[in-house]
């Protein structure tokens, strides 16, 4: 009944990106099978056999293929079959789920990033309240997790960025005080594990004073290390409850050797 009747030919489009799919040759197989499974699944379920069938696909990010609709759909002449349009309306759900707007996926995939992100700063600020001589490998990698694309260790080979984790600190610092003072000389780096730093990197300055906003992942008073015995020009402020990462010169020094020449 259905032989070369069946013009169970499937077009396929990216349905996020919105181009022809340019390897419709290699998927042809699969969509071809993919149309007849849905065809004799709705022939024994509605009693009924199909002459004509064109499925409608559209394939996600993920590569996975969802059936969206169907068009093009006859029937074969006997009594008592149903009617054809109603069937065409209700098959279009048939083989798949509901394809997904692609605002509400990418709002998805933001909201299961930042609940991924949280889930790593947890796991480091727990890992931070453990004493330095009792730190296990787990909360080491949990240090590292947390570090590892921060722009100033990320260029470190691997195996001295972990050792480093082995010597981090933590401070919590309540919204609206200073790490430091601007003037001042200093002995660590920090990294923000959470919430909003402000630098003032002119702060002496009364008629104009550049800032830059910092946050989760992003790091400040790197002169401590490059540029050792000198004084910050810059100011940070927690604009919000802050959890930081503490990093001393005299562990880069230990680990790394002097980072810079000093007089």
């Amino acid at each position: 009944a259905l032989g070369e009747d069946l013009e169970g030919r499937a077009t396929a489009a990216w349905l996020l990106k919105k181009q022809v799919l340019t390897n419709f040759s290699t998927n042809r197989g699969f969509l071809e099978e993919l149309t007849l499974r849905v065809v004799r699944y709705l022939e024994r379920s509605r009693g009924v056999k199909i002459a004509t069938f064109r499925g409608h696909y559209v394939t996600d990010t993920s590569d996975e293929v969802w059936m969206v609709g169907s068009s093009n759909v006859s029937l074969l002449d006997h009594d008592g079959v149903p009617n054809v349009e109603a069937m065409v309306k209700e098959w279009n759900g048939v083989g798949g789920r509901e394809v997904q707007d692609p605002a509400d996926k990418e709002r998805e995939d933001t909201d299961k990033a930042l609940k991924r992100q949280e889930g790593v700063a947890q796991a480091c600020i727990a890992a931070l309240q453990v004493p330095l001589d009792k730190r296990r490998e787990e909360h080491v990698q949990a240090l590292f997790s947390q570090t590892r694309e921060n722009s100033f260790l990320c260029s470190l080979p691997t195996a001295f960025h972990l050792e480093l984790c082995r010597h981090m600190q933590h401070r919590f610092l309540n919204a609206g005080l200073e790490v430091y003072y601007s003037g001042e000389q200093q002995n660590y780096v920090y990294l923000i594990v959470s919430g909003i730093v402000r630098v003032m990197l002119e702060p002496n300055h009364q008629s104009y004073c550049r800032a830059v906003d910092l946050t989760g992942g992003d790091s400040f008073a790197q002169q401590a290390v490059t540029r050792p015995f000198t004084a910050m020009t810059g100011q940070p402020l927690a604009l919000t409850d802050a959890h930081l990462i503490c990093l001393s010169r005299h562990a880069f020094d230990q680990i790394l050797g002097p980072l810079s020449m000093r007089r």
